[in-house]
């Protein structure tokens, strides 16, 4: 090569390396510099829900920042209707876009009502209601038999009728009776109303009779069926209907019908009933 093109190549490289150092020089002397910020653009308007954004550029050296923008206020208007799930119930705000809840609550639900009933062979199920919203469930639910089967037969012996008083009433003959039990003596008021009293064993209305009453179903524990509705144990074979209710091993109302009777006991004074000579 030729001593004039070495010289030519010298100068080309010179010429290049003082033009990095010029551009080197002003951009560090532009990031030095204190940024003179435009009016900037919007690029996402707030809404009643949601934060906007605007982005600033530097009028010197064209930098950008970006700044976030407050949500529109605005008075929440809610709705008359309640909105519900199932755990809560709440009101809306009728805004354009506003998704916060009014008077958000919990469900308060009432004792429910029954729509079938459980059994101590089968669940029940019930329906219960907010009493704030309205809004309704239904829950399965269910019940334990009160009396066991020896329990069953010792509550309807005789022995149990030996001191106890009776409200009978057969409403095939209209007859209501008032019956007192105790010490081996019974004492009852009549059709007409009058009062007879006389040995247990040996009069109607006894403690034979009213365990009478029971002998045909004693045995029949199995054939009933507990409603815990109720607090009842029912049963029905054939045209014969019969419900009995307990209370701490004793019988406290029962209903009998046959076809020779149809008769509601209501029982009391359990081993408190006294006669007097």
């Amino acid at each position: 090569m030729s001593k004039k093109k070495i010289i030519i190549a010298i100068i080309i490289c010179l010429l290049f390396v003082g033009v990095f150092f010029l551009i080197y020089n002003s951009c560090t002397e532009n990031s030095e510099h204190e940024h003179d910020w435009d009016n900037g653009v919007v690029v996402k308007k707030s809404t009643t829900t949601t934060y906007g954004t605007i982005v600033y550029t530097c009028n010197i050296c064209l930098e950008t920042k970006s700044q976030m923008l407050a949500k529109i206020p605005h008075d929440h208007v809610y709705s008359g209707e309640w909105l519900h799930n199932r755990m809560a119930h709440w009101h809306a705000c009728d805004v354009e876009n506003c998704t916060v809840l009014g008077d958000k609550g919990f469900h308060q639900w009432d004792k429910g009502v029954i729509l079938e009933e459980a059994n101590q062979n089968t669940a029940g199920k019930k329906r219960f209601t907010c009493e704030t919203c309205g809004y309704e469930k239904e829950e399965s639910y269910s019940v334990e038999a009160t009396v066991t089967a020896q329990e069953w037969v010792s509550a309807l012996s005789r022995d149990t009728f030996g001191n106890v008083t009776i409200e009978y009433e057969n409403a095939i003959n209209g007859e209501t009776v008032y019956i007192e039990i105790a010490g081996g003596k019974v004492r009852y008021t009549d059709i007409n109303g009058a009062t007879v009293s006389s040995d247990s064993e040996g009069t109607q209305y006894s403690s034979y009779y009213i365990s009478g009453l029971f002998r045909d179903i004693a045995n029949l524990y199995e054939d009933f069926t507990y409603e815990g509705g109720t607090r009842a144990y029912i049963c029905a074979i054939g045209e014969n209907r019969y419900s009995v209710q307990f209370s701490n091993g004793k019988v406290t109302h029962a209903y009998i019908k046959t076809e020779q009777v149809a008769i509601t006991l209501s029982f009391s004074a359990y081993n408190r009933t006294e006669i007097s000579e």
